[in-house]
Formats: C-alpha cells, sequence, structure tokens
C-alpha cells in the first residue's frame, strides 16, 4: 500500500507570541501615554522591576503623585534598593501608609544589618505607639525580640499561655507565675514552677508542686521544699528518700542537712554518727561532728572531737580557737594543755598564749611536763626570754635547785627582784653564798625590800663589807622604818667605829629605838657631852617601854655624877616604862643609899625581902639593911654573897662589918685579919677596910660602892647586852596597845593624838577614846561609822554610855491629863548637828481657859568635864503668850563632885493649875551633886524664883532649897535605893490676883514645902530617848511625905514602863500619882508615847 503523506498549512502565529506581542504592545502603550492608561487603584504588577519601571515611568509623568511614591518605595524595599526607598519616603508627608511603609524599610535593614541604634528606636516606638498590630508588625515585634511588648499583645488578645511564656523570656517572672497561676494544670506545671522560682516564689513554686505535682518524684520535691524554705517538709523528704536508700552517702548528707535546717541537731548527730561508722576516717565528717557537737552545747564533748582532728592533722585554725576557748570557759586544764601542744608544734605561740598555756600546767599540776614542753618547745624554736622565765618558776616551784642552777649560765630569762631571788637561794642552799651574791648583783636597779635584804644578808656571810653596806644603804632608802634594818645597816656601815655611830645617829630622826641606841653608845663611851645632850632630849620621847634603857643610863650616868635629884627624876621614870624591870629597881636601891633615903630604901628592902636571895639582889638588899641598921638581914645577904663568891673581898668587908655590929667580934677579926692580907694596899678597899676597923660605918660603905674598879665598868656592858636581847625580842606597841596605855596612865595628850592622826583603826577602841575624854557625841559618830553589821555585846555597852549625845528619833506622846487640870498632844524629833543632840517639839496644851500651841527646841553639849543645856520655849495661847529661855552649865569637878548653874526666864510656872495657864517664873539658881561612896550621894540645890502672870504684873519673889539623900542598895537586877528628900519653898503671902482680862481665874502664889523619904526600884533602863536597857524596862518611886506648911501627909507614886516594839523603838506607859501637889490638892498624871528611831 502506498502511503499518502498529508501536510496541513501552518498557522501565520503561536499563541505563546501572540500573548508576549500584547505585553510589549502594552508597555510601549504605557510609556507613551501612562497617564491615559494608569490608574490608582490599580495594582502594580508582581514582577518587581516590571512593578519598579513602570512606576517609574508613571512618576515622569506625575512627579508629585505620593501614592506612586509610596508604591514605588515598597518596590524598592522588597528590591533591596533601601537608599532609593528611604529617599522616595522623605519625599512624602506623614501619613499612616508612609508609617507602614518605613517600619518595612527599617525592618528591611534590621534584616540587612545596616539598621541604626536611632532607627531602630524608631520602629520600637513606632510599634509600642500602636499595639493594635498586623501580622506583619508582629513579625517585626518578634524578630526584634520584644518580648515584654509581645507578653503583653498575647495578654491582651486572650493568649495567656503564649503571654506567660512571653513575660518569662522578656525576664518578667512574676506577670507569668501570675497567668500560669490563673490557668494552672498537670501540662503547664513544670513552666508555672519555673516561672514561681524565677520570681522569687519557692514556696508558691512548693504549693502548686504539692496540688498538680507527682508525688511519688521525692527528689524534685525535696529540692522545691528546700528552696521553699521548708524544713519540716525537707526533713520528711530527705528522710524518706533515706529510706529507699540507707546506705547512699549523698541521701545521708541530704538528711543530716534537712535535720539541721530543722533545727533537729541530735537527728543530725544520729545520721552523722551512722555516717562516722562507715567512714570511720572521714576528715570531713569527723570536722562536722565536731561542729555539731558545738551547736548542741557540748563543748566537752567536741572538745573530745578535736582531739581526733589534731591526732589527724585536719583540726582547722577556727576548730582550735573555738575549742581553746571552750577549754578555757569550762576550765578543762587538760584539753588546754593538747590544744596549746598542737598550736606549738605548728607555730610559735604569742607570750600570752604561752604563759596560758604553762598557767594551765601549773592548775593541772603537773610542773614536770611542763617544763619537758619547755625543753621541746625551745628545741623547735630556740630559748627566749619567755621560755627561760619559765623554766625558772618550775624548777623554783618544784624545788629543783640543780636545775636552777645548770639554768643560769645560759639563762635569758627576766632578771628582775624575783627571778633573780630563786636562783640565788638555789646557790645559798648549797651554802655557795658567793655565786649567789654574783646572781644579786644583776639587780641594781630593783626597788624591792627583800631582794636588797637577801643580797645583803649574802654580802655579810662572804665578808664583802663594801657590797654590804651598799645594800644596806639602798634597803634605808626603800624602807627605813624596816624592823631591825637600821641595827643592821650600823653594823655594816661603822662596824666597831662607835664614835662614828653615835655620830651619825645623832644626825637620825629622833626615833625611840635611836634614842635608846644613843643611850647605850654614850653609855659605852661615857661620853659626857652626849648624856647631856640625851637628858635634854628624852623628856620630849613618848612613853615607850623601849626607852626605860635609855632612862636607866641617864639615871645611872646622873648619879656618877652626883647629879643625885636629876638621877631620882630619870629613874622614876624608867620605872614607869618598865614596871618589872630588875636594873630599874636595883638602880633605885643603890639611889636610894646614895641619896641617905631611908624611906625609899625601907620601901624597897620591904618589898623583896621576901623573894628569894640572888647574885643580882643580895649585895643591894644587904646594903640596905646595913644601912637601915637591920644587922641580922644584913648579915644574912653578905654571908650568902659569902658562900656564892668567896673571892669577893669588898662583900666581905660588908660582912666584917656586920659581924662586929651583932657582937661577932672574935669572927670579925679573924675576917678582917684575913682581908687585911689578901687586899692590896694600894686599892681602895684596903683604905675602907681600915676605916671600918676605926668605926667609921658609912665612909666604907660609899667608899666600896665607887671603889669596884673592874665591876662598875662591866656592868653596863651586861646591862646593854640584856637590854639589846629584850629590844630584838619585844615588839613595838601596836596603836591600840598606846591607846589602853594611855588611858591606864591618864595621858590625855597621847589619847588626843592618836585620835588625831588617824591610828586608832578599831571602832570600839575609838568609841572607848572618845568616852574616855568624856566626848560622847564624837564617840556615838565613830559608833555610827564603824559599826556596819551586827553589834557585838561590847559595842552595845559603848553605845548605851554614848547614845544620849548622839541618836535620831521620833517621839509621839499623848497625855490625857497632864496634871494641874491640863492635857497635851506632842510631836518630838531628835537630832545630832554640830557636835550636840538636839530635840524640836511641837504640841498642843489644855489648860485653865488658855489653850495653845507648844514648840520648843532644846541643845544639849558635853565636852570633856563641861556638860551644857539650852532650851527655848514657846506657848501660844489663846489668852496670853509666853517666850521661855533657860541655860543650864554643870561642871565635873572631880570624881565625886559635879557643880551646876541654871538660868532660865519665861518659864512654865506649875505651882498652880491657873499659873500653869496664865503665869510663868524666872530663877536663878546653883546646884550641887557629891558622891559620897559607890553607894550614898548627895544633891543640893538652891534658886531665886520669881513668878508672875504673862504681860501683868509679878506676884511673888523668893527662894527655893532642894536637898536629896539617897543610899543605893542594889545597883542592878533590879536596881534599888532609899532616898530622902526636902524642898522650902520662901515666899511672902500676897492675896490672889485677878489674871487681867479674864477675872474669873484668880492667880495665888503658895510656897510649897515639904520633907520626904522613899524608894525607887527599876532594872536601870533609862526609857528616855534612846531607849537602851532591858525589855521591857520599867522602874517604881514611892515616897511618903509631909507638908509642914498644911500639915498634911501625901502619899506619891511613880511608875514608868516600856516596851521595845521593832529594833530599839519603845512604848512607853507612865502614870503619876500625888494624893497632895502643891495646891493641897490630888494630882494625876498620864503619859503614853511611842519612840521611832531612825
Amino acid at each position: 500500500m502506498k502511503k499518502v503523506i498529508t501536510k496541513a498549512r501552518p498557522s501565520l502565529i503561536s499563541l505563546p507570541a501572540a500573548v508576549l506581542m500584547l505585553l510589549v504592545t502594552f508597555l510601549l502603550l504605557y510609556i507613551l501615554f501612562p497617564s491615559s492608561l494608569f490608574f490608582e487603584n490599580d495594582q502594580v504588577p508582581k514582577d518587581p522591576n516590571l512593578g519598579r519601571a513602570y512606576l517609574r515611568a508613571a512618576l515622569a509623568q506625575d512627579p508629585n503623585n505620593e501614592h506612586l511614591k509610596q508604591k514605588l518605595a515598597e518596590v524598592e524595599i522588597k528590591l533591596g534598593n533601601l537608599t532609593s526607598a528611604a529617599a522616595l519616603l522623605a519625599e512624602i508627608s506623614a501619613s499612616k501608609e508612609k508609617a507602614a511603609i518605613e517600619q518595612q524599610l527599617y525592618y528591611a535593614k534590621f534584616q540587612a544589618g545596616t539598621l541604626s541604634a536611632d532607627d531602630k528606636a524608631k520602629l520600637v516606638s513606632s510599634l509600642e505607639s500602636n499595639r493594635d498590630w498586623t501580622p506583619q508588625q508582629l513579625q517585626y515585634a518578634q524578630a526584634l525580640g520584644l518580648e515584654a511588648q509581645l507578653a503583653q499583645y498575647y495578654q491582651d488578645h486572650d493568649q495567656p499561655l503564649l503571654a506567660a511564656r512571653t513575660w518569662l523570656a522578656a525576664n518578667h517572672p512574676e506577670k507569668a507565675s501570675e497567668l500560669y497561676g490563673q490557668h494552672l494544670s498537670k501540662d503547664t506545671l513544670n513552666d508555672a514552677i519555673a516561672a514561681a522560682l524565677a520570681a522569687g516564689k519557692p514556696v508558691l513554686a512548693y504549693q502548686w508542686w504539692q496540688q498538680y505535682g507527682d508525688q511519688s518524684d521525692l527528689q524534685r520535691a525535696l529540692k522545691l521544699a528546700q528552696l521553699a524554705g521548708n524544713s519540716k517538709d525537707t526533713q520528711l523528704l530527705a528522710d524518706q528518700l533515706l529510706a529507699q536508700e540507707p546506705n547512699n552517702a549523698q541521701r545521708q548528707a541530704l538528711a543530716e542537712q534537712a535535720h539541721l535546717a530543722n533545727g533537729d541537731i541530735q537527728g543530725a548527730e544520729a545520721i552523722l554518727e551512722q555516717r562516722l561508722a562507715q567512714q570511720p576516717n572521714n576528715q570531713a565528717l569527723h570536722q562536722r561532728r565536731w561542729q555539731l557537737l558545738r551547736w548542741l552545747n557540748r563543748p566537752t564533748d567536741a572538745l573530745d572531737e578535736l582531739r581526733w582532728l589534731m591526732a589527724d592533722g585536719s583540726a582547722t585554725p577556727a576548730d582550735v580557737e573555738a575549742s581553746l576557748n571552750d577549754a578555757n570557759g569550762l576550765f578543762r586544764y587538760d584539753d588546754q594543755i593538747a590544744i596549746y601542744r598542737y598550736l606549738a608544734g605548728h607555730h610559735r605561740l604569742s607570750p600570752q598564749r604561752f604563759d596560758s598555756w604553762l598557767d594551765a600546767q601549773e592548775w593541772q599540776g603537773t610542773p614536770e611536763q611542763a617544763v619537758e614542753d619547755i625543753h621541746h618547745y625551745q628545741q623547735r624554736y630556740g630559748k627566749d626570754s619567755q621560755t627561760d622565765g619559765w623554766l625558772a618558776r618550775l624548777n623554783h616551784e618544784m624545788g629543783d635547785q640543780d636545775a636552777l642552777r645548770a639554768l643560769w649560765p645560759t639563762y635569758k630569762g627576766p632578771r628582775d627582784d624575783q627571778h633573780l631571788i630563786w636562783f640565788a637561794r638555789a646557790y645559798w642552799l648549797e651554802n655557795d653564798y658567793q655565786a649567789a651574791l654574783a646572781v644579786l648583783k644583776n639587780g641594781d636597779t630593783s626597788k624591792d625590800v627583800g631582794f636588797w635584804d637577801a643580797r645583803a644578808e649574802m654580802a655579810w656571810r662572804v665578808g664583802n663589807k663594801a657590797e654590804a653596806t651598799f645594800a644596806y644603804q639602798r634597803l634605808h632608802q626603800l624602807a627605813p622604818n624596816l624592823p631591825g634594818l637600821e641595827y643592821r645597816y650600823q653594823q655594816a656601815r661603822f662596824g666597831d667605829d662607835k664614835p662614828g655611830l653615835l655620830a651619825y645617829l645623832w644626825t637620825r630622826p629622833r626615833t625611840t629605838s635611836n634614842v635608846a641606841r644613843i643611850a647605850e653608845l654614850c653609855w659605852q663611851l661615857q661620853d659626857e657631852q652626849g648624856f647631856a645632850r640625851l637628858a635634854a632630849v628624852l623628856p620630849s620621847q613618848p612613853a615607850d617601854r623601849q626607852l626605860a634603857s635609855a632612862w636607866l643610863y641617864v639615871g645611872t650616868w646622873q648619879q656618877q655624877h652626883q647629879q643625885l635629884e636629876e638621877a631620882r627624876a630619870s629613874l622614876r621614870q624608867a620605872k614607869l616604862l618598865a614596871p618589872g624591870s630588875t636594873e630599874v629597881a636595883l638602880s633605885q636601891g643603890w639611889l636610894a643609899l646614895a641619896l641617905q633615903d631611908k624611906k625609899a630604901a625601907r620601901a624597897i628592902l620591904d618589898k623583896h625581902q621576901q623573894q628569894p636571895a640572888s647574885d643580882a639582889w643580895a649585895p643591894l638588899l644587904g646594903s640596905l639593911a646595913q644601912f637601915l641598921g637591920d644587922h641580922r638581914q644584913a648579915y644574912f645577904y653578905f654571908r650568902y654573897m659569902a658562900k656564892r663568891h668567896p673571892k669577893d673581898l669588898a662583900n666581905l668587908v660588908n660582912l666584917a662589918s656586920e659581924m662586929e655590929a651583932l657582937g661577932r667580934h672574935d669572927d670579925a677579926f679573924r675576917l678582917n685579919r684575913y682581908l687585911a692580907r689578901q687586899l692590896p694596899q694600894n686599892q681602895q678597899a684596903y683604905a675602907d677596910l681600915q676605916l671600918n676597923w676605926w668605926g667609921e660605918r658609912v665612909v666604907p660603905f660609899l667608899q666600896a660602892r665607887q671603889g669596884m674598879d673592874t665591876i662598875a665598868p662591866m656592868a653596863p656592858e651586861q646591862a646593854a647586852s640584856y637590854w639589846w636581847l629584850h629590844r630584838q625580842a619585844a615588839k613595838r606597841l601596836l596603836p591600840w596597845q598606846q591607846l589602853q596605855l594611855a588611858m591606864l596612865d591618864g595621858d590625855f595628850h597621847t589619847v588626843k593624838s592618836l585620835l588625831a592622826k588617824g591610828q586608832v583603826s578599831q571602832t570600839t577602841d575609838k568609841v572607848s577614846a572618845w568616852l574616855y575624854l568624856n566626848r560622847p557625841y564624837q564617840a556615838m559618830e565613830a559608833w555610827d561609822k564603824g559599826v556596819t553589821k551586827e553589834a557585838t555585846e561590847t559595842e552595845l555597852d559603848l553605845a548605851r554610855a554614848a547614845r544620849p549625845a548622839h541618836f535620831r528619833a521620833l517621839a509621839f506622846r499623848l497625855q490625857p491629863d497632864a496634871g494641874l487640870k491640863s492635857a497635851q498632844q506632842q510631836v518630838e524629833l531628835y537630832l545630832p548637828f554640830a557636835q550636840a543632840q538636839w530635840k524640836f517639839s511641837a504640841g498642843y496644851q489644855d489648860n485653865q481657859g488658855n489653850d495653845g500651841n507648844l514648840m520648843a527646841a532644846n541643845a544639849d553639849w558635853q565636852y570633856q568635864r563641861w556638860h551644857l543645856n539650852l532650851d527655848v520655849d514657846h506657848h501660844q495661847g489663846e489668852g496670853a503668850v509666853r517666850s521661855g529661855l533657860a541655860v543650864a552649865v554643870d561642871y565635873q569637878w572631880d570624881q565625886r563632885t559635879r557643880l551646876g548653874l541654871e538660868l532660865a526666864t519665861g518659864q512654865e510656872s506649875r505651882q498652880s493649875d491657873v499659873l500653869l495657864a496664865w503665869g510663868e517664873q524666872s530663877l536663878f539658881g546653883v546646884n550641887a551633886n557629891y558622891r559620897l561612896d559607890n553607894r550614898q550621894s548627895l544633891a543640893l540645890s538652891a534658886a531665886h524664883l520669881k513668878v508672875g502672870l504673862r504681860d501683868g504684873p509679878s506676884l511673888a519673889s523668893g527662894q527655893q532649897y532642894d536637898a536629896r539623900y539617897q543610899f543605893d542598895l542594889l545597883a542592878d537586877r533590879p536596881g534599888w535605893a532609899l532616898y530622902g528628900a526636902a524642898i522650902w519653898q520662901r515666899f511672902p503671902e500676897r492675896p490672889p490676883v485677878p489674871v487681867p482680862h479674864h477675872p474669873e481665874y484668880q492667880a495665888l502664889v503658895e510656897p510649897f514645902r515639904r520633907y520626904a523619904i522613899g524608894s525607887v526600884w527599876g532594872p536601870g533602863a533609862e526609857l528616855t530617848p534612846p531607849h537602851l536597857g532591858a525589855e521591857p524596862a520599867w522602874t517604881v518611886d514611892v515616897s511618903i511625905g509631909y507638908q509642914p506648911r498644911i500639915g498634911q501627909a501625901d502619899f506619891t507614886l511613880s511608875t514608868d514602863a516600856g516596851w521595845s516594839i521593832t529594833g530599839d523603838d519603845l512604848l512607853q506607859l507612865k502614870l503619876n500619882y500625888q494624893s497632895s501637889n502643891r495646891q493641897g490638892a490630888s494630882d494625876t498624871q498620864v503619859q503614853l508615847g511611842y519612840y521611832l528611831h531612825f
């Protein structure tokens, strides 16, 4: 078959070519006629390049068309021509469209990385100005990272969870947590907890976990509980975790921390103990246990734990310091020592700590261990002053003298007085005084008395006189009044140079010991000028027993120089200072012989002849008996001495004389013949013997006394030795002893001097001294200041004597019947002031029509023998006023006699009830009290009285005489006395006188005369303030009398009783009854009082 090929007719143009041609045609038309073809609402072609060409062609036709410019700017932005876009936007006026295009421009720059800070700020500002964002603006905000603005946008557009996440990203976790809290669920729990934790609300986070969290996740719960500070839940969760894995070290640590955070320190300790059981050598755990024990206030256990840490070498400085303070506070010396030893092994200790270390060693009582520790310390750090000083001290306290001597050659420690004394003592105990002195020479600048005393002693022992003198000189400068120092200083300086010593003593203060030493040296040197000077100095010296020897030396020297009366006075003074001194008595006896004083000789012989014969007294008593003609006694004593000392020729001469007197002529002749052969002819004794044979008895006696050439010079030496030993043994009288001696001797001047110089320290001594001077006011002042505790009975006895002159009290007295038809109420105040006891009183008196206030002041002074009483009173009556003044002066003439003078004017008159109310009286009187003996006393008084009306005429003027004799039957328990009394008034008889302006009252003065006998008894206590008697105190006075003027007998009874209520406060009840008073009528007085002492 033949194939037929058919060809179609070709088309003129294809479809794509036609489309392309149309496009080109429209483009050419737009270019040629843009204004005719382009409309504003038309869209720009999608192709940016085509659109740009199109828009530019359009702008060429219409250059001011802002809409075209906006479109072109958008196209330029899309094409990345940001500069061209910015230029176009600059030509456009502001509008919303322009703002949107500018945002596109800024965003494009941001993407290109060319956005400036200012442009970025503008972009952000434009976005924030309008939160109603378009999706494109939302994209801008997301790209710029405006998290806060985005979060707020999401929150405003009801996207809370997205807002919450964005708020959290914007670092505003508090807002995020708030939103999560509003939309909390299991799905949002983790984000919500993260937000709460970021917001610092761990408690809220833990609460959310408790609501929605997986409670089986214990670790997450534990972490949140820890963050929330819920220590209780933390502990429970930690315990649950630990229960799951009990041996898990990490969980044990967590549980321990949880217990600590919850305050359960005991629980933490229990867990720590488990950990330590598993890891016994864990340093951190031991450190932790030490800390827990201190928190548990168990410092003792903490100290034990510290010992493990120190042994392990893991103790920190803070641990050591804290436990050291605990050990110091608990006085745990063992622990202190261990800690200091640990510190010393690591570094050199400070001086203070080293001292504390060694102090602990001392308190612990282990000085040997302390010495060993010091040696180890010195091996490590070398010797220094402090360590060597402690070595010296410890060795001294242990008594290790060998160690002290071994230490001295290399000693670098302190060389003060104490340390040097320790080393020196170690040497002098070995009798190495030279080495001891060499040690002490290192302390030339010392001011310690004991140091120089030891140095002087060492120098004295080695015979180094120069060094001893130097040491005693320093001692003399430091303590010139040191007992015994002056004598040793004199020995060291002067030795046997007695004239030099005497000259030195004359330059020294006239102390008792110096004056006594001067007297001794004057006697040894027989210094006549010195004795004359001493005789002038001694009378001005205070009375002191040490001066008895000085007076004895002076008296003996005066006797030798025939100054016999002066010698008598000197020996009398010596006797006063040393009443029991045998030497003084012997010297007085020999002086009596020299004075030919038979009365004194007889007194001495009678006093001492009864005592056994002795070598000291036999010669004197024999001589006295011989002088008085008592030859038998003289023979007895001389014969006794002849037996004792047959070679004493002088005694044999006297014995021969007494044999002659007793008629034993043969014996006397034989003895004298023996003496004639024995006595040297050139001796005075031979001449005495010859004179004795011729009968001149007195001269041999005197010559024998003066011719004892060998005995006389030796006697003072023996006396000096005796008195020197006596001074060394005796002690200086203490001030209280001087006071007692002065009061016994009646030495008022010494008593005053001791008080003025403040040398009387004891309260009882002060009070006694002031009472001795009759100064009770000062005595009670001393009592008040000195008695601060409960008073002793002795102090109370002194107070009873002194307190009436110095006390304080407030008294209330009520007298419903005060006598003479009157009543009275009164308040009294007692005060000491200006060396006097004062009483101030105020009250009220009801009487016969002239009632009124009473005021009074009274002062009482006592000074030695004088007693002054001053009284001022005033009665402000309704009808008449009275003001009175009274002065009374008493003088104690001697122990028996007391004299008084009284002056008074304007005083209350108790002659009658009318005169009590309307009258007054004045008087001038004298009185005397005389003590006949210990039981009997007599009191007499005489006075001139003047009685008148207040502001009216005088009624009477006369005399009043009083006499009273009293005999004491018993002195106490209770006291009882009988008495006789008389009172006699002399007034002229006058008729009654009416009171001015009150004629109903008639004033009459009648003389009162009465004789009475009575008795008074009671415990003797004073019932007027201050009350110091027994409890209760009472007194009763009863008398029977006769009044001759009215011829009537009367009876009086006075009772007074007082009870101590509190302390020495007194409640007093007083009752007086008189059957016939001065008016002839019965009278009664009743008084109730209370005295409050303060």
